[in-house]
């Protein structure tokens, strides 16, 4: 089956434009069997919180989602590759029909998601780069930055407080707590800042 992808605006032209351009690319390609579904989330929203998410989860192996534009799939690099793998680990082939682009089990594809994996961390760097600029320049300008002080939220550790509280005491190492609970050393050690701010918990 080849489910069709519209993520389309409140624009009546937009929809029609993108579901032309599809149905005469499966016209030209024989015309296979194919359903319709049309999606009025941003692109902005990742694509698990969208109704595509919801499409690949119908979607069994040998299915074929296509889309026109790789725009309509999600407006970052890193959410569309996410999607592209989340396909492909489905047995589900994705097709672009107005780059002629196909995501598969082939090595063309491979050759493609490895470019776009690498243009995903890429836009990784840039974003942190510009997030950290960003606050550069709050701080410079005097503008306080992270959360307001006393107000701190409450922690998924609060209701290990009295373990690691024991491990602690034990001498049991900032990250040995952390990989003995799942989560990262960075995590325990704001939690242990935030309960005793003038202690100065320090990794050992």
């Amino acid at each position: 089956m080849h489910h069709v992808y519209l993520r389309v605006s409140t624009d009546h032209q937009d929809e029609e434009n993108q579901k032309t351009g599809v149905i005469q690319w499966l016209v030209d390609h024989g015309n296979p069997p194919m359903m319709l579904h049309t999606d009025t989330a941003s692109g902005a929203t990742s694509w698990k919180n969208r109704k595509l998410a919801g499409l690949l989860e119908k979607c069994t192996d040998g299915d074929h989602i296509v889309a026109a534009e790789v725009s309509r799939l999600g407006r970052s690099t890193v959410d569309v590759l996410d999607f592209l793998r989340a396909a492909l680990l489905r047995g589900v082939t994705v097709i672009i029909t107005k780059s002629g682009l196909t995501v598969d089990h082939s090595l063309q594809s491979k050759i493609t998601t490895t470019i776009l994996a690498l243009a995903a961390e890429i836009e990784r760097e840039f974003l942190l780069a510009r997030t950290q600029e960003g606050y550069r320049r709050a701080r410079a300008a005097g503008v306080r930055v992270g959360r307001p002080p006393g107000k701190t939220s409450a922690s998924k550790l609060d209701p290990k407080k009295s373990e690691i509280d024991k491990l602690r005491a034990a001498g049991v190492s900032v990250a040995a707590i952390g990989r003995l609970l799942d989560v990262s050393r960075a995590t325990v050690q704001r939690y242990l800042d935030r309960r005793q701010p003038t202690e100065g918990d320090q990794t050992k």
